[in-house]
């Protein structure tokens, strides 16, 4: 019954890249979407990581898979994702935090769905070779802009994605940002497992939201404005004081 229910399901939401695992009378979907980052938008402009549009997108395809599973007690998986793959064995913690799946690397985005499905066949990944090379490798530790990352331990408070995430409530400078309103890409850029990994173009609209003199118009008008950029990165986001407060560093940035 399982794999004939789970496998059309799933990739019926044109999503192929996800294991099932039975933990504690649970079967639990791991569903995980690669990403490609993006190529800076250039002059004039300002930068998201690819991370979040992708985010955004897994996000409606976990909820809609949770309702074609309803009958079976589905639900979005609230707990820690990095953790739950990471225990399931289909996931590899790097020093920077995130979690690597091959052939992917850490440019992934995470979800789950949590469900009574327990005659469903197991789909793991398949064993192999030690898939971290933390323990030779420091390149993370040596770029992240503001020392966070110390051995296999991450400050969050000195991390500049906190700092992005919470801009009113940090110490660190912003301005290390540069042109990102949301994200930052340091860590990922120089980590060895993602060097095959290549840049794409930004979608065409999202790169002319993301014209700095637009996105600064429209956060000074709230989140109505910014609701056509939330489609992009998610409502949660959506938040016009610290799109604002970032987007008027990158101009400043953009002039350098």
């Amino acid at each position: 019954m399982g794999k004939n229910l789970v496998s059309p399901i799933v990739e019926g939401e044109n999503i192929k890249t996800y294991f099932v695992k039975h933990i504690e009378g649970k079967t639990y979907i791991l569903l995980y979407l690669p990403y490609s980052p993006y190529v800076n938008p250039g002059k004039g402009y300002a930068y998201i990581n690819a991370f979040y549009p992708t985010s955004n997108k897994l996000f409606f395809i976990a909820k809609r898979i949770k309702e074609q599973l309803a009958e079976y007690n589905a639900n979005i998986y609230k707990g820690n994702l990095k953790k739950l793959f990471v225990d399931a064995e289909c996931a590899v913690y790097l020093k920077n935090s995130l979690v690597l799946i091959e052939p992917y690397g850490t440019r992934i985005a995470l979800s789950a769905i949590e469900c009574d499905l327990m005659n469903t066949p197991e789909i793991l990944p398949a064993e192999g070779e030690s898939r971290s090379l933390c323990d030779k490798c420091d390149a993370c530790e040596k770029a992240c802009p503001t020392g966070a990352i110390h051995g296999f331990y991450i400050s969050e408070e000195q991390c500049l994605r906190y700092a992005c995430d919470h801009p009113d409530e940090t110490e660190i400078d912003l301005t290390l940002m540069g042109k990102s309103v949301l994200g930052c890409d340091v860590c990922q850029a120089v980590c060895p497992h993602n060097a095959k990994i290549t840049r794409e173009s930004m979608p065409t609209r999202l790169r002319e939201l993301l014209h700095i003199e637009t996105l600064i118009k429209n956060a000074e008008g709230g989140r109505k404005e910014l609701k056509e950029l939330a489609e992009y990165i998610g409502d949660n986001y959506n938040r016009p004081g610290r799109i604002l407060r970032l987007a008027r560093l990158a101009k400043e940035h953009d002039k350098d």
